[in-house]
């Protein structure tokens, strides 16, 4: 909690520099103002669902953005976090280091471009 109020810098060298309270966003609190910016993003997993060729992974309502992960990742995520399926999922913690866009549809996503950049802590 310490960290939302935070001067401490967050240095990714030679992309950015950026204190820990704007580094860090909730995914309640992302929008459309956080479009194209490389932050780290945090958030309680509401859903998962598949659609696709992706698994999406919901922080909460359609304004919310949502995470999504190929399929074929994903048996790979679920070994990181250490669970055996998606409902060990449900209501897990959530760090992704990424870059927000907004789909064709209006939605914002975060992508995730390697499995290194994402941390799930789970009530287990």
């Amino acid at each position: 909690e310490d960290f939302r109020q935070s001067d401490q810098l967050v240095e990714l060298t030679g992309q950015l520099t950026l204190p820990a309270k704007e580094f860090f966003v909730a995914f309640d609190k992302a929008g459309s103002d956080h479009r194209n910016q490389f932050r780290g993003y945090w958030g309680t997993i509401a859903s998962i669902n598949k659609s696709g060729e992706n698994y999406w992974i919901n922080m909460g309502n359609k304004s919310t953005p949502s995470i999504p992960i190929d399929a074929r990742l994903f048996p790979e995520l679920l070994r990181i976090a250490q669970v055996e399926g998606l409902e060990d999922l449900m209501g897990a913690y959530v760090l992704i280091l990424g870059k927000m866009f907004q789909g064709n549809s209006g939605k914002l996503v975060v992508i995730l471009n390697e499995l290194l950049n994402i941390s799930i802590i789970t009530h287990r």
